[in-house]
């Protein structure tokens, strides 16, 4: 099957109503004002690669000057995280080498095994994961520690984007949403109980989006958004440690010493930092002030020791990605393709975004990484993976091996 937009034939077809979702209430038309199409697809891959690359490696000068104090009173080696991350950052590049040369047609035809290889991770690491502050969030495979929930974000969009590729119609009707909600809602159900609220509305986030921009009706939506939402106000009611959260969110000097604690140091650490930052190596907070410097709030320490021009720089570098992204998702004919790019670019940058709502106490506190910066092995791999996945539809329509 062929429509206007497809001039080779996929074997997953396209179909009118893929592209009349797509175009609903003007969401892409107008891109073609803002991000026109471009013959230089390879260029727009390129400069992905080498934006998120720069990332990479300021996130290791980062990681190391927010962490060499703790690890040396812990580790007794100030190098310790620099050199995790190191090794983190090789396997990345291994994996972001193998999405981007995989053949995207032939993976698609092992969703399946996939959907099961991931709800077997997601399993596993409730029976058998790491307890740490009473959660179990990660999973040990021999020498590898993997954070299960990140594989879920890349699964979340491959998945749906094949849905939706290959039944648009579907999306027309009420019932049509049925399929792809519950397949990912089994998975988030497994994040809550681990537990892990955050990046279980972070997989919420990215169905809704992808589900709205492939042609789903609000009212049809809305349907879901509302038990979701009762849901998630039962797990912020029922847990006392989130309900601390969310009034520390509403009045952080109600409870300074406490719950209030993370989100004053943190502005206090963008605050004290000025326009041009105390200088590298020379924050304050990280002197066992602000917790988790080198993971959770490294956004709040790039504003301590880089100032207001570092925060900037790295809201204008996500803003980039976006652009890109945006720019590879214009450029694609096949459905998939295009879904797929576009949940990619979604998640790195939600996540961004997230991560700054956090440390600059725009969102309640929740411990999630800043993409290519917060020190991390699972996301970092995760979210080069999706790059890689960025480009290798950037560079062909047909990928192989």
């Amino acid at each position: 099957m062929r429509d206007r937009f497809t001039q080779t034939t996929h074997p997953y077809p396209s179909s009118p109503a893929a592209d009349r979702g797509w175009r609903r209430g003007g969401v892409v038309s107008e891109w073609h004002h803002w991000f026109p199409a471009s013959s230089h697809v390879t260029g727009n891959g390129r400069g992905l690669v080498t934006v998120v690359a720069f990332l990479s490696l300021v996130g290791l000068w980062m990681i190391y000057s927010a962490s060499f104090v703790v690890a040396e009173k812990k580790y007794d080696d100030a190098f310790f995280f620099l050199k995790r991350q190191s090794i983190h950052l090789g396997v990345a590049l291994v994996l972001f080498a193998a999405a981007a040369h995989v053949s995207l047609d032939r993976l698609r035809e092992k969703t399946a095994h996939i959907a099961v290889a991931v709800l077997v991770l997601l399993i596993a690491v409730l029976l058998l994961g790491d307890r740490v502050n009473g959660a179990s969030r990660w999973l040990r495979l021999g020498p590898i520690r993997a954070q299960p929930s990140e594989v879920a974000k890349l699964f979340t969009i491959f998945y749906l984007a094949h849905y939706i590729a290959k039944w648009p119609d579907r999306l027309n009707r009420l019932a049509g949403l049925f399929p792809p909600i519950f397949v990912i809602g089994v998975g988030m159900g497994l994040i809550v109980i681990e537990p892990d609220l955050g990046a279980a509305i972070m997989l919420a986030l990215l169905t809704g989006l992808l589900l709205f921009l492939g042609g789903a009706k609000i009212r049809h939506m809305a349907c879901f958004a509302l038990p979701c939402a009762l849901l998630v106000v039962a797990a912020v009611v029922v847990a006392p440690y989130r309900m601390k959260r969310l009034m520390a969110y509403r009045d952080p000097w109600a409870d300074p010493l406490d719950s209030g604690h993370h989100i004053i140091q943190s502005l206090t650490a963008l605050g004290s930092g000025g326009a041009f930052g105390a200088g590298i190596g020379e924050g304050k907070q990280k002197l066992f002030f602000l917790p988790e410097t080198h993971t959770d709030f490294i956004f709040s320490m790039i504003g301590e020791e880089i100032g207001l021009i570092g925060t900037l720089a790295m809201i204008l570098l996500f803003v980039t990605i976006l652009f890109l992204g945006l720019r590879i998702v214009r450029n694609q004919i096949d459905p998939f393709r295009r879904l797929l790019a576009l949940g990619a670019t979604l998640m790195i940058v939600l996540s961004a975004m997230i991560h700054m709502g956090v440390a600059t106490a725009l969102l309640p506190t929740k411990g999630l990484a800043l993409p290519f910066i917060s020190y991390g092995g699972s996301s970092l791999a995760v979210n080069w993976v999706a790059v890689g996945l960025l480009f290798n539809i950037a560079q062909r329509d047909d990928s192989s091996w």
